[in-house]
């Protein structure tokens, strides 16, 4: 290979360029130096810097990630010298022109070279990468020479400029075997075999154009080189490359897509139309392979067993009425989705920060007007509530960015559950809530399955009757409470079963009991809605319920995947399903 490889276009550089920005992230927080975790993932899989891994490394790396922290500690990444070389704060003080300060960063980066080297040394498939770390370590080392007093990313962005265009060049036997090269490299040499690659017009030729103040005319004038000079020094190129070969392959892209308009290269037509050469096409084609569909997985007794000594929930079983293959994924096979770090509150997240906030606020037993009114005057503990929720939620102690106004929002979604709270208690002229239980733990058995379910909010308003309260940050159709001949209804099912745990329980039972779910944003529109589904819903329910718990309980019948492809868009579970 007589080109060589570029520099930017290596895993090494890729690594220093995520060193580079992994220091340009340093956090200071109360005297520790923190580093963002998308850098430490980033370094962590890099092919040179995973092969030179040792397993301890490795270990060190994975526990740092399971974490799910936001910012990770530069002390939790230490325990060797390849780590210390890497994580450890170097650029405190990024907006400081310190000649002093730039030449410390050279040093980190030469001794972290020197380190990887030595590591590289050990492996014979990363020859090339150590010749990258040499011609790394002699630009670093230039620009030390110099003591600029600059900004830190302006070294970085200097070295980018100073690196990023170097190449490395490939050492081999030029006698024998294939030989990859520019056509500058071709003038003088003859080949008998020869394929040239990216023959299409724009490419080859290049179609350059270098900006220069001197016009067209003006080059002309004085014999200065012009844009037809360059074309036919490509064509030189071109006929002196072929002239003595017996077999010459030429590819191009005939794709019209972008902007490559897939036009061949003048020199085939003009081999064809000027020369009068027999030129042999040949257009490859792929035909797409029919899907192949993997057999629905099998149902065995044993899995029933398992199911039958476990617990099952509104959410598992909604799941199955949408897929039974997704159920079979997720409750049976306990796969999981992998947790990344998230930067933002997710949809999940913001619920369950939600929730969180009104289970604190409704821990009393009674909980009257004067109580409503103290929380809504109080909105500075409020937000702090919801501040530190999100805390937990994210890992992390500082709000930033988005999550900034999603706190806002569900500040103000507390506020107005608090207020039509409030305004439901002056309408039905009850003296207090009396809570029974925020995020009650219930259970009921169903043809031999248990279920379980949490209880947002269990309340009462007059004797005799409870009202079961559920929490909805998302949004709720009344297709989602009854059955409508549009979609099966997952929060009716839920509340189905609510009711079921609560008449099986000898405290609740024989009470009237009805539902209200509190859609937060519905609230800024009407006050607390009341939902009492039909007798003919609630026996349509239990026949869906009896129904499912029957298939799933009948091992003739595989887990089967649904028809719908709207349920497979967000399936968790659709690139292991084979649908």
């Amino acid at each position: 290979v007589t080109m060589g490889y570029p520099m930017r276009t290596s895993s090494l550089w890729s690594l220093m360029n995520d060193v580079a920005t992994l220091q340009l992230h340093l956090r200071n927080k109360k005297g520790a130096w923190f580093f963002y975790h998308k850098q430490v993932q980033a370094l962590a899989s890099n092919a040179v810097f995973r092969s030179v891994l040792t397993p301890e490394e490795k270990t060190v790396l994975q526990a740092v990630s399971e974490k799910k922290v936001y910012y990770l500690a530069c002390d939790s990444l230490g325990g060797s010298d390849l780590l210390e070389a890497v994580f450890r704060p170097v650029v405190t003080e990024p907006a400081g022109k310190d000649a002093g300060k730039i030449a410390d960063i050279c040093r980190y980066q030469l001794h972290l070279v020197t380190v990887l080297a030595g590591r590289l040394k050990e492996h014979g498939d990363m020859a090339v990468e150590l010749d990258f770390a040499r011609a790394f370590y002699e630009s670093v080392s230039r620009l030390e020479q110099y003591g600029l007093a600059i900004l830190p990313q302006t070294y970085f962005r200097l070295l980018t400029q100073l690196v990023g265009t170097a190449t490395v060049p490939f050492t081999g036997e030029p006698l024998k075997g294939l030989q990859i090269m520019g056509p500058l490299e071709t003038r003088a040499l003859d080949f008998d075999k020869l394929v040239i690659l990216g023959c299409n017009e724009g490419s080859f030729p290049r179609r350059s154009v270098s900006t220069s103040f001197i016009p067209p005319e003006l080059r002309r004038g004085f014999d200065l080189p012009a844009y037809e000079y360059k074309d036919a020094v490509w064509a030189y190129y071109f006929y002196r490359m072929i002239q003595r070969a017996s077999e010459v392959w030429m590819v191009c892209d005939t794709r019209t897509e972008g902007v490559n308009t897939g036009e061949p290269s003048r020199y085939i037509r003009q081999l064809e139309l000027h020369f009068k050469k027999h030129i042999i096409r040949h257009v490859p084609q792929v035909s797409l392979c029919p899907p192949v569909l993997l057999p629905e997985p099998e149902k065995t007794q044993e899995q029933i067993d398992a199911l039958r000594r476990g617990h099952l929930s509104a959410s598992a079983l909604n799941a199955y009425f949408d897929c039974p293959a997704k159920f079979y994924y997720g409750k049976v096979c306990g796969l999981k989705e992998d947790q990344d770090v998230v930067a933002y509150l997710d949809a999940g997240m913001f619920g369950t920060v939600f929730h969180a906030v009104m289970q604190k606020l409704y821990q009393a037993r009674l909980v009257d007007a004067a109580c409503l009114q103290r929380h809504l005057q109080d909105e500075a503990g409020i937000r702090d509530m919801v501040r530190r929720e999100i805390f937990e939620q994210l890992s992390t102690d500082e709000l930033s960015g988005r999550n900034i106004l999603y706190a806002d929002v569900i500040v103000q979604y507390v506020r107005q559950a608090l207020r039509r709270d409030w305004e439901l208690l002056e309408k039905t002229k009850a003296p207090h809530f009396e809570v029974l239980g925020v995020e009650l733990r219930r259970e009921v058995a169903v043809d031999g399955y248990t279920f379980v379910g949490y209880i947002d909010r269990l309340d009462s308003l007059e004797a005799g009757k409870i009202r079961v309260v559920d929490y909805k940050t998302g949004r709720v159709e009344a297709a989602d409470l009854e059955y409508a001949g549009k979609r099966f209804p997952h929060i009716g099912m839920q509340l189905y079963l609510y009711r079921r745990m609560l008449e099986k329980d000898p405290v609740f039972a024989g009470k009237a009991m009805e539902f209200s779910v509190y859609q937060t944003a519905r609230l800024f529109v009407e006050g607390v809605e009341v939902f009492v589904p039909s007798p003919a819903a609630e026996d349509w329910m239990a026949e869906q319920l009896h129904g499912a718990l029957a298939e799933i309980s009948d091992v003739s019948l595989p887990w089967k995947r649904t028809a719908e492809p709207e349920t497979c868009q967000y399936c968790p579970f659709k690139l292991i399903c084979g649908k």
